[in-house]
């Protein structure tokens, strides 16, 4: 339903013809706003409540586990380089925190047992020290496994 016209604010209104008159009208219409409410006749707007400043989340533990198979020259140099590639990406992410490196060089992937650096990896897993483990490739961990 439409709001009925009132003549006497069309009047006004032509009576105010430029802007600067209509601002000074709007001016004076919210300082007689702002008096009322402050005189506790109106709505009283409590102030917003500081947000505490959230705390960082905590880092992501994350280690990384490089293994050859033989002491072949170019699997030796493969080692070196998934060490390298490893190190330098956890220690670039802000939100990482570098665990350890993981490590078994030389080992035949058919058995755990002679791989010490694969236990313990998996033993600090269990124990809760470890969130994330990067790889070169889930192969890493066995073939038997994919």
């Amino acid at each position: 339903m439409a709001k009925p016209l009132d003549p006497k604010a069309i009047e006004a209104e032509r009576q105010t013809s430029n802007r600067a008159e209509r601002w000074e009208q709007k001016r004076r219409q919210m300082q007689d706003e702002i008096s009322y409410n402050q005189r506790g006749n109106g709505v009283i707007i409590p102030p917003q409540k500081r947000r505490e400043l959230a705390e960082e989340p905590p880092k992501l533990r994350v280690a990384a586990y490089c293994r050859v198979s033989t002491q072949e020259e170019q699997q030796v140099g493969s080692f070196d380089m998934q060490i390298h590639h490893f190190t330098k990406r956890i220690e670039a992410n802000p939100q990482w925190e570098l665990v350890e490196i993981y490590q078994d060089e030389g080992i035949s992937a058919t058995t755990v047992e002679k791989r010490l650096g694969f236990q313990k990896m998996i033993a600090d897993a269990v124990d809760g020290k470890i969130d994330l483990i990067l790889t070169k490739s889930i192969s890493r961990f066995g073939r038997n496994k994919m």
